[in-house]
């Protein structure tokens, strides 16, 4: 049993040095083709003009800081796209201050990812608690019951396991029988998130795992950026975690040529000949405008500018491998 006071654990995200506007610069839309209310006020209004600049720069930045996860940026998307139409609608409405919404949402967004998840300040137990049963799923024996899973996470064991290492960010589980071990650590992906490292008889694999509102984790599956980073590792001693290749070192540019990959990979895969013509269009606008005939000549570019830079170049070919040519 282990017992230990709750530490907390805050997962930062950098933010990029805020972008000095004047006063007169334009809004992030072309006044000429305003067409509804909230759009003329904007560009009406030199400080409002500004506002909806800055809040259009800081979603630029924030989508920069989460094009490694291609969950995390659609994430984002739906929020922007929440926020302009709660703008949309409310702009007519008494008492509505468009500054003051403007200004809100530049700070959530400087903020983002953080911000915008409800356990980014959480301790590794209070994510564990909400584990399922499946995190457990490539062991050996398995948790096979919610009483053995809510024993491990309570007491600290259960028949099978044993809670052997605990901090503010890592967990590690490890079988009573066997040489099987679970490393549960919150990584930012760029979004918190529980990555299960299982080791069983010198087969390693990863799941990632994040919370739903009511608290339970779900099992996410991370971009192909995310997955090659943490698949391309080299091996540890004894406790010590497999050491991955930073996410931080992919970059946007690399995360957005990778997302690219997948998705052509995702919409060449449909292609064939009893497609109605409407979904063949669709498909055909979707590669172009993703650039798929561009992707090698990129990574051709890509590879060469990470000579020097084995890493990279490891999560280049580990994505090759997940995703083909």
């Amino acid at each position: 049993m282990i017992a230990r006071a709750l530490l907390t654990l805050s997962l930062m995200v950098g933010t990029a040095p805020a972008v000095i506007r004047s006063a007169a610069a334009g809004p992030s839309f072309d006044c000429a083709k305003a067409g509804k209310p909230v759009e003329k006020a904007i560009c009406a209004d030199p400080a409002l003009a500004a506002l909806d600049a800055d809040v259009a720069a800081a979603y630029g930045r924030a989508a920069d800081r989460v094009a490694i996860d291609a969950g995390a940026a659609t994430r984002l998307r739906e929020a922007q796209r929440a926020f302009i139409a709660e703008r949309n609608k409310a702009f007519s409405m008494p008492g509505y201050d468009l500054g003051r919404h403007l200004a809100d949402q530049k700070h959530l967004l400087e903020g983002w990812p953080a911000s915008g998840t409800p356990m980014a300040h959480a301790d590794v137990m209070d994510w564990v608690k909400g584990l399922p049963r499946e995190a457990f799923d490539a062991t050996t024996a398995g948790v096979e019951t919610e009483a053995a899973a809510k024993a491990l996470v309570t007491t600290g064991e259960n028949d099978e396991f044993r809670i052997t290492r605990l901090d503010a960010r890592r967990a590690v589980v490890a079988s009573k029988h066997n040489g099987d071990k679970v490393h549960l650590t919150l990584k930012a992906l760029p979004e918190p998130t529980l990555e299960a490292h299982t080791r069983n008889m010198q087969v390693t694999t990863f799941t990632y795992w994040a919370p739903r509102p009511d608290g339970r984790l779900e099992r996410r599956h991370p971009a192909i950026a995310v997955q090659a980073a943490n698949e391309i590792f080299v091996s540890g001693n004894g406790d010590d975690l497999v050491v991955g290749v930073p996410l931080a070192e992919i970059g946007p540019e690399l995360a957005r040529h990778l997302a690219a990959r997948e998705a052509c990979r995702h919409w060449s895969g449909e292609v064939g000949d009893d497609l109605p013509p409407a979904r063949l269009k669709e498909i055909e606008a979707a590669v172009k405008k993703l650039g798929c005939e561009r992707l090698p000549a990129e990574e051709a570019r890509l590879r060469k500018a990470a000579a020097s830079k084995p890493n990279i170049v490891a999560v280049l070919d580990r994505a090759k491998e997940l995703l083909g040519d």
